[in-house]
């Protein structure tokens, strides 16, 4: 069980620094993912020793920028923080609203869904984007 200060900071780090959008793999299957993109390792770190996660070293565009690196979550894992930080949560709020409701619409690994399941996933999606589009907020 996390703290509430744990969450609240989790929660600002997602709204300043993180995304949360639906992705799909090649095989067309759509799953929730969640993430902290940031230059401080020790931060991202500490922050994946409380919510586990997986961490990646970023390629960098430029070699005068500083090295970033990714705090990734997925999946159930991703649905199971959002519901703990989305009290929390200011900026990304509706993202999160809309990625609980399509965490609702998965049965197991995702991959056995109604047509008017898989409907409704590309109908939320399409609101995510549309949310996650720059200049929208």
């Amino acid at each position: 069980m996390h703290t509430e200060l744990e969450k609240a900071y989790l929660a600002g780090l997602i709204d300043g620094e993180g995304s949360i959008c639906i992705l799909t793999d090649h095989k067309r299957t759509f799953y929730l993912h969640l993430n902290i993109t940031n230059t401080g390792l020790s931060m991202l770190l500490k922050i994946k020793d409380i919510w586990g996660g997986l961490l990646y070293k970023k390629s960098r565009k430029n070699l005068l920028w500083k090295q970033a690196y990714e705090l990734r979550w997925m999946g159930s894992k991703a649905k199971d923080i959002l519901k703990e930080i989305s009290p929390y949560l200011i900026n990304k709020k509706p993202q999160a609203e809309i990625s609980l409701r399509f965490e609702t619409t998965r049965r197991g690994s995702g991959f056995l869904v109604t047509q008017e399941q898989r409907n409704i996933q590309l109908c939320l999606r399409e609101q995510l984007m549309a949310l996650n589009k720059r200049g929208s907020q």
